[in-house]
C-alpha cells in the first residue's frame, strides 16, 4: 500500500464534498446550490430538490474517495479506479441535471 499525498488529498476532497451533499439534503439548503436565484424554485419542490442535489454530491464525493482508496493499493489496475471514478461521478453529474433541469424553473 502506496498513500501519497494526492490520496490524501482526494480523501479530504470527497470527505468535504460529502458533508456538504449531506448540509444540502438534510438541512435543505436550496441556496447552496442555486445561490441568490434560489427563488425560482417552487416551495413544494425544494424538499424532493434538496434531496436529488445532496445525492448527487454525495455520489460525486465517492467518486473522489474511490479514487483515493484504490489508487493507493498498487495491485489494483488503473481502469478499475477510473470505472469508479466514472460511475459514481456519471451518477451523480445525471441526478443532478436531471433534478435541475425538471424543478428549476426559467425565465419566461
Amino acid at each position: 500500500m502506496k498513500f501519497e499525498m494526492i490520496n490524501f488529498v482526494f480523501l479530504v476532497m470527497g470527505i468535504f464534498l460529502a458533508v456538504v451533499g449531506i448540509m444540502i439534503w438534510a438541512g435543505r439548503k436550496v441556496e447552496f446550490i442555486n445561490g441568490e436565484n434560489w427563488e425560482k424554485i417552487r416551495t413544494e419542490d425544494i424538499i424532493p430538490y434538496t434531496r436529488n442535489m445532496g445525492i448527487g454530491v454525495i455520489l460525486l464525493s465517492l467518486s473522489l474517495l474511490t479514487f483515493g482508496v484504490l489508487s493507493a493499493f498498487e495491485t489494483v489496475p488503473k481502469l478499475l479506479q477510473w470505472i469508479g471514478v466514472a460511475v459514481f461521478g456519471g451518477a451523480g453529474a445525471l441526478l443532478m441535471i436531471i433534478s435541475y433541469k425538471k424543478y428549476f424553473q426559467k425565465d419566461e
